[in-house]
């Protein structure tokens, strides 16, 4: 069977990340993935995500938080948060897509998912920053209509010296 074949059959679903286990694969996802692609410094990589994690789950019931993984055929291929980064804003965290899951509209889909929970909480923007290497996630914001509104050059956080690339996405 074709891999086009067995993608056209398999469906992709977004659900709130509250299963057992959800937050361990972000944490787990974001090391491995970043290291392996991005060439990062896997602790580094890991120290960020459990802050960020730290931060969220107390908060994950809060208004204005929410988490949300994606499967295709039942497994997970894909996660993103989002936080409120203040009485105007949401800010969204932690987007990933393994391997596996790329080819399927998942990164997509879930910055889809944000920004309608955003605009379901009232915010006037949505805002984030990615990394100069991830280029796959600038085209599916540029896509979605997010602007670029600065870079930070040289940061060196997690290991190999790369840019800071700001955006936002005005509701």
């Amino acid at each position: 069977m074709k891999m086009q074949q067995v993608k056209s059959e398999l469906q992709l679903r977004i659900r709130p990340a509250t299963q057992p286990g959800d937050m361990g694969w972000i944490l787990m996802k974001q090391g491995e993935i970043f290291a392996s692609e991005f060439k990062m410094d896997m602790a580094k990589v890991e120290g960020f995500a459990a802050q960020t994690l730290a931060d969220f789950i107390p908060n994950r019931n809060s208004e204005g938080y929410g988490a949300w993984m994606a499967e295709v055929g039942g497994t997970r291929v894909g996660c993103v948060l989002c936080v409120k980064e203040n009485e105007t804003a949401g800010r969204l965290r932690l987007l990933l897509v393994t391997p596996e899951g790329r080819g399927f509209g998942v990164g997509t889909s879930l910055v889809e998912h944000v920004i309608q929970f955003v605009k379901s909480q009232e915010y006037l923007k949505l805002i984030l920053f990615t990394t100069s290497v991830q280029r796959d996630g600038h085209r599916v914001y540029e896509r979605l209509g997010f602007v670029r509104t600065g870079i930070t050059e040289g940061i060196e956080e997690f290991g190999p010296r790369l840019d800071y690339y700001h955006y936002e996405l005005v509701l």
